[in-house]
Parts: structure tokens; C-alpha cells; sequence
């Protein structure tokens, strides 16, 4: 059960990086492509 649960936590401290790190830069394009798409519109 003890080592259960450190491999439930790490398996968690593992997600989050790479669930920041894909949605981050998603985010981040997504918020490049309406910038691109209003600044070519004006």
C-alpha cells in the first residue's frame, strides 16, 4: 500500500510537467495564431 501510493505520487509529479508542458505551448500557439489572424486582419 506504501509503495502503492509513492508510485500513485510520482506518477502524478511525473503528469503534471508534460500536462503543463503540452497545454502550455497549445496555449501558446493558439494565442500566436489569433494574434497572427487579427494583426493580418487589421
Amino acid at each position: 500500500r506504501r509503495v502503492q501510493h509513492t508510485a500513485v505520487r510520482q506518477a502524478h509529479h511525473k503528469h503534471e510537467p508534460n500536462f503543463h508542458d503540452k497545454y502550455g505551448n497549445l496555449v501558446l500557439l493558439g494565442g500566436a495564431a489569433v494574434f497572427a489572424t487579427v494583426w493580418g486582419y487589421v
